[in-house]
């Protein structure tokens, strides 16, 4: 190739870029109202996000009672909520509302950009996973409760989380890596134009999978729930009467935990189908970008949703977020102190 040949095709990319970044900042000028709207929205879901989880981990810090194997991890879920909130969400502020309203285009940082797509995916994969991680706890608790303190202790619990992050981190990691991204700078920062649409196929099979495994998990946990619970307690109780109690409350747990997916599948769906839709076809439509913008909100959402879940279906969380917060005392409630196995 000569000198003239690279010349023409640098001359020809510059007006590209700079065609586009006319074009961009044309777009943010028309819809300037929308962006301040959508963040101003964002704001509010950050505060909901912040305020719901934190009020779990300082309860769960405060009150002893809830010491538990299944609180250890409610609190992952709820750590991870928490990122999401303070980190992710912010980020996606950033690039999304606040770099565009103020300089009229998008980020030219690359490196921002796949930041904020790593941290939003990242947080994404962490609560499946962990959603499957309470899954495999409440099989047990439910299944084979006279193995439970013997198969789930806090170091197993533990390490399996750990390996929970160190496989999300890993998979979400790739896209810092050329060629799993492919974000061109100018562009708006969203997840098709950051990532290899190969690499964001398997990113999405990575949490198809664990809802098909919770969807048939719980489906066995209901079952068993509502079939054997009477056989089930009357044997528990002729070993232990305590432990027949604590079964019961197990099989609650499970069902509203089974509760907790349900409402995230359906919150996280919309966004899969969008997602799977040809961009190039429908981004340019007003209502796409509305419907997308809704989609996205509806996942940030459901990060500070799961809290009042507890709260509503479960009285021992109730009772204990209103000691955490003294609106009561513990000796007013029917909390007890809780160990956990080691």
């Amino acid at each position: 190739m000569d000198i003239s040949t690279m010349s023409n095709i640098t001359e020809t990319s510059t007006v590209t870029t700079e065609n586009n970044v006319t074009m961009v900042k044309d777009i943010i000028k028309l819809h300037a109202l929308s962006l301040w709207l959508q963040m101003t929205s964002d704001l509010v879901i950050i505060m909901f996000i912040v305020i719901s989880n934190g009020l779990v981990l300082w309860t769960v810090y405060k009150v002893s009672s809830l010491h538990t194997i299944t609180s250890i991890f409610i609190v992952n879920l709820s750590a991870v909520d928490l990122i999401s909130g303070v980190v992710a969400v912010p980020i996606n502020c950033v690039t999304n509302y606040i770099i565009p309203l103020t300089t009229g285009t998008y980020t030219d940082n690359k490196y921002l950009c796949i930041l904020k797509t790593f941290l939003l995916l990242l947080c994404i994969g962490l609560s499946i996973y962990g959603l499957v991680a309470i899954c495999i706890e409440r099989y047990i608790a439910v299944i084979h409760p006279l193995r439970y303190y013997t198969l789930m202790t806090a170091k197993r619990s533990i390490v399996l989380l750990a390996c929970i992050w160190s496989y999300c981190f890993i998979a979400c990691g790739l896209m810092f890596f050329d060629g799993f991204n492919t974000y061109q700078v100018g562009l708006q920062c969203s997840t098709h134009n950051t990532l290899n649409p190969t690499y964001f196929m398997f990113l999405k099979l990575n949490t198809l999978v664990p809802f098909l495994v919770t969807i048939v998990v719980y489906s066995r946990i209901t079952w068993v729930a509502m079939k054997h619970r009477l056989k089930i307690q009357s044997v528990l109780a002729s070993i232990d009467n305590a432990r027949a109690v604590a079964y019961n409350n197990d099989r609650y747990v499970a069902l509203t935990m089974g509760f907790v997916q349900g409402v995230f599948l359906l919150m996280y769906t919309p966004f899969i189908i969008l997602s799977s839709l040809p961009m190039h076809k429908y981004k340019t439509m007003s209502w796409f970008t509305t419907v997308w913008y809704v989609t996205s909100a509806l996942l940030y959402i459901n990060s500070g949703v799961n809290p009042w879940i507890y709260v509503i279906r479960l009285k021992r969380y109730r009772d204990a977020m209103k000691v955490a917060l003294r609106l009561t005392s513990i000796q007013d409630t029917e909390l007890t102190v809780s160990t956990i196995t080691t």
